[in-house]
């Protein structure tokens, strides 16, 4: 027989006991939909996280007290000071910004809407260095950050929670512990997936850092410093010299900085490590499959043995029965591949959806997992092929 004759035989005997072949293909349904749900997830969930922090603006950095480490705990750990943030400014030239934040609690009033809030001190700097955006308004200047003036940028949340939805709060007056701020300007409202896994929007209330330290007074301390790079800097050879400055300037301490592209490679390194793992616990389900495969097609010689028989008297040669049993082992992993392939649709795009980024199935998944279920079939049908392909005719025929 030729390969499509074969073929055709092959596909009439899984048509024969469609239940059988349908249970036979549940592991292999269940494996390939499994790890090609997870890589899409995976991928996906990567791509979004990277591209989300991309989009926040290339150099940005902090620098923190301490360095990671077994030794962390006997450091001796001193806060940053007003002058170490202007060093930075001035003495590297690739920093562009470098500014820190200070907060307090407040209650802020607009007409008979009131609401506890927390307060943030910042530069006019911050929103290059933070990678704030601006939907409405505009942030405030240096010279009304130096005068410490009454003014405030409120989050997108904190503007839907005081105006409602929809409503441009810039022009307005609100009453931050008793003292009246004009309201300048509103932050884009948060999107994406890390925005959608937080479940929540912009709700700070930000003034300029003149006025928080009035409030606050002079002595509070800088846990962090965020860092701006100006555009082709080397990032790891700023956040070197920001380091060695700052240590400098407090001699036995120890500071440590990290910057937003090493924080995505950590990402990254973090979901395809998870994600392997998930996937080689799901892939066991492709070796239950393959097992089940292999005792089907045992049960499957056994009860076509007469049929073997008779194939081996008028001529079949013993390529032709291996191959034909392969076959439909094959035919088996490749049907239950490729509906495991269309039922991981389902998961993909529901989860693209409440996370609000694209996962796509893309061909080379879908590849690689129809061609693992091809060499399930193989390997796991080899033996009950063999099996049948070496039956004596005449024992064959005998066999009730």
């Amino acid at each position: 027989m030729n390969f499509l004759e074969t073929l055709s035989v092959a596909w009439d005997a899984l048509r024969a006991n469609k239940m059988r072949s349908l249970l036979t293909m549940l592991g292999i349904i269940i494996g390939v939909g499994s790890v090609v749900a997870i890589f899409a997830i995976g991928r996906g969930a990567g791509a979004a996280i990277t591209g989300e922090l991309q989009g926040l603006g290339s150099g940005q950095m902090i620098l923190q007290a301490g360095r990671p480490g077994p030794n962390s705990q006997n450091q001796r750990l001193e806060s940053f000071t007003e002058k170490d943030v202007k060093d930075l400014e001035t003495l590297i030239p690739d920093i562009q910004a470098a500014v820190y934040s200070l907060g307090m609690p407040g209650t802020v009033k607009y007409n008979r809407e009131t609401v506890a809030a927390g307060i943030q001190g910042q530069f006019a700097k911050a929103g290059l260095a933070f990678g704030i955006k601006i939907d409405k308004g505009r942030w405030f200047s240096e010279a009304e950050d130096a005068s410490g003036s009454r003014i405030v940028i409120l989050g997108s949340g904190a503007a839907k929670t005081l105006f409602g939805e929809g409503v441009n709060p810039v022009g307005n007056v609100i009453s931050i512990n008793g003292i009246s701020f004009d309201v300048i300007g509103m932050t884009e409202k948060p999107t994406g997936m890390l925005a959608s896994m937080a479940g929540a929007e912009d709700n700070s209330y930000y003034v300029p850092i003149g006025f928080m330290k009035r409030q606050l007074g002079p002595n509070q301390r800088i846990n962090q410093v965020m860092i701006k790079a100006k555009d082709g800097a080397d990032s790891k050879a700023v956040i070197a010299d920001a380091v060695a400055l700052v240590e400098r300037n407090h001699p036995g301490a120890q500071f440590s900085g990290q910057s937003f592209d090493q924080l995505v490679g950590v990402i990254n390194t973090v979901l395809n490590l998870v994600t392997g793992v998930l996937s080689a616990v799901a892939g066991i389900s492709l070796v239950v499959g393959g097992v089940g495969i292999m005792n089907i097609m045992l049960v499957s010689v056994t009860e076509r043995t007469r049929e073997i028989g008779i194939r081996k008297a008028i001529g079949a040669s013993y390529s032709d029965i291996l191959t034909q049993f392969l076959i439909e082992a094959v035919l088996l992993s490749l049907i239950g591949g490729a509906t495991g392939v269309l039922l991981a649709a389902a998961p993909v795009f529901a989860v693209g959806y409440f996370l609000k980024i694209s996962l796509l199935l893309d061909w080379m998944s879908v590849s690689l997992a129809l061609g693992f279920s091809a060499a399930v079939g193989i390997i796991f049908g080899v033996y009950p092929a063999a099996k049948a392909a070496r039956l004596d005719p005449i024992d064959a025929l005998r066999y009730e």
